[in-house]
């Protein structure tokens, strides 16, 4: 997209840590928490939309500002050596056909439409509500799967790009299990009822 590396990696942290850390209703973070302090996932919902808005804006803001600066100057990215070699060495000519790009735009946007509707089906229904995270790793993948076979030429291709993208997934196995396993050492000594008690409280 003619971006350098520092807004690609601004626009990853944004997704991925902002996404993450100032959720309205992810499973993952206020879906666990929610079900630990034994109150229903739209509890104060209302005050984490507001944190989400603003700090989205302030965030959106910033990434702006740096593609502003750097579209005048692209040398005034601190990538800018290292980016104008990447791009030698990438491929840069790809087209798509406008059928193939319709059909990509369509799957996707029903593979969206329908996550979306899967977490507010999730986060209405408390009784399903603590099945969130096996659910939402399913559908994902089949999903994932789904739209693989019906966006591309070659059906192989997508098993060969999740094989890749599983042995990529495998470090992040190991956190996960590390991060998990903290969990386990504050709920079975007691330590994380004691500090919901006083949240709550």
């Amino acid at each position: 997209m003619g971006m350098d590396t520092i807004t690609g990696l601004c626009v990853c942290m944004v997704g991925a840590c902002f996404g993450f850390s100032s959720a309205i209703t992810n499973p993952f973070s206020v879906g666990l928490a929610s079900s630990v302090a034994g109150v229903g996932i739209t509890e104060g919902i209302w005050l984490r939309i507001v944190f989400f808005v603003l700090v989205l804006v302030a965030l959106c803001a910033c990434i702006y500002l740096h593609i502003r600066k750097i579209t005048k100057n692209p040398q005034l990215s601190p990538t800018y050596e290292i980016d104008e070699e990447k791009r030698k060495t990438l491929n840069l000519s790809f087209e798509m056909d406008s059928e193939k790009e319709k059909r990509v735009f369509k799957v996707y946007t029903v593979f969206f439409s329908v996550q979306i509707a899967l977490l507010i089906l999730l986060a209405s229904i408390r009784a399903i509500s603590g099945y969130a995270i096996p659910v939402l790793a399913v559908s994902f993948l089949v999903g994932g799967i789904v739209c693989g076979l019906l966006v591309c030429e070659k059906k192989s291709d997508t098993f060969v790009h999740m094989g890749k993208g599983a042995l990529a997934m495998l470090p992040a196995v190991a956190l996960i299990a590390i991060a998990s396993s903290v969990k386990l050492v504050l709920s079975e000594s007691g330590i994380l009822d004691t500090v919901m008690y006083f949240v709550i409280n």
